[in-house]
């Protein structure tokens, strides 16, 4: 039925664009989460911790690095970016949500960190984070800090020539990839801030506020986008190794033809374009889900074992040996 403004001309009802229906159902779901998460902004869900070979405070350069795993593992894939971000002169802290963690396991990350934080499957990788920032006690200390997770393969090549050639960009805080989904953020599965913002009363007050949330899209929503947008406001730069809008410059047939595809317009370069990135972007990572899973949307995804040998330096038995083991699961 047409609907009638106020002098009685009928006009046509307006269809939600796709994006606008990803808004609503994301505020909606926040809002539920909200009310569940309510009161837990203090709360802890850590276990125990446990001391790492290298002291706290050695490095300038901090990392808060994410794991979980169903099985209570820690793979090789896993110990080899633990490996390169020490390289790249990071101090890390290790924070697992695998609450069964076994000592063998943390045996094998000890040697790589300042501290190892064991805890409750609560509040996904950002509740990880928190859990670091807090045991990391002052963040003022350090030049830089690093928030990344398990859900890659990678690094490809040198992560520390990427941080320096990214740094010289002058930015605030940035990523590997950004989205436009929903609104403009970076991706969280790797987040570099320099010391300006992690001091900043922006910064701290998210994490201040950040409750231990439920769902993941309410992760996503609040503390994904939630914390770009934060930042944004406060007047910090945003930018992106592989950033969308330059994609858009250079390879704008193919990105419009995979958004003409997508639900909201907009695709997730990280899953669809992973290939373009590894070749014209120098990508340091491969997302675990796509080659788990060889989704549709991820463009020839079937090639990813001879493409990664041929175009980057990793070994490619990692990754071989890591699905061996959870798709037998």
């Amino acid at each position: 039925m047409p609907s009638r403004d106020t002098v009685g001309r009928r006009r046509p009802i307006q269809k939600w664009s796709q994006r606008q229906f990803l808004r609503v159902y994301g505020v909606a779901y926040a809002i539920l989460d909200g009310f569940l998460s309510a009161g837990t902004e203090k709360q802890s869900a850590t276990i125990r911790v446990i001391d790492g070979d290298v002291p706290a405070g050695a490095f300038r350069d901090l990392c808060i690095f994410a794991h979980f795993d169903r099985q209570g593992r820690v793979d090789d894939h896993v110990l080899h970016y633990l490996h390169h971000l020490r390289r790249a002169g990071r101090e890390v802290i290790f924070v697992t949500n695998s609450a069964d963690l076994s000592d063998p396991c943390i045996e094998r990350v000890r040697p790589f960190c300042s501290a190892i934080i064991i805890r409750e499957n609560k509040g996904y990788d950002f509740g990880s984070w928190k859990a670091g920032i807090q045991q990391s006690r002052n963040l003022d200390f350090y030049d830089t800090v690093i928030l990344a997770n398990d859900s890659v393969y990678g690094p490809i090549g040198d992560l520390g020539e990427k941080i320096t050639h990214m740094r010289q960009r002058g930015l605030d805080f940035w990523g590997i990839t950004d989205s436009y989904e929903v609104t403009h953020h970076v991706q969280s599965y790797f987040l570099f801030f320099e010391n300006r913002v992690v001091t900043s009363q922006a910064f701290r007050a998210f994490w201040a506020g950040l409750p231990l949330y439920r769902f993941k899209w309410s992760v996503i929503w609040n503390g994904e986008i939630g914390l770009s947008q934060r930042l944004v406001r406060a007047g910090f730069r945003m930018g992106a190794l592989c950033g969308y809008d330059d994609l858009r410059k250079r390879h704008g047939d193919i990105l419009k033809a995979e958004e003409a595809k997508a639900f909201g317009g907009r695709v997730n370069v990280s899953r669809v374009l992973w290939k373009l990135l590894i070749r014209d972007y120098g990508c340091p990572f491969l997302k675990v889900d796509i080659v788990r899973e060889q989704p549709d949307c991820a463009l020839e995804i079937g090639d990813w074992a001879a493409f990664v040998k041929g175009h980057a330096d990793y070994d490619t038995e990692l990754i071989h040996n890591h699905l061996a083991r959870v798709r037998g699961a």
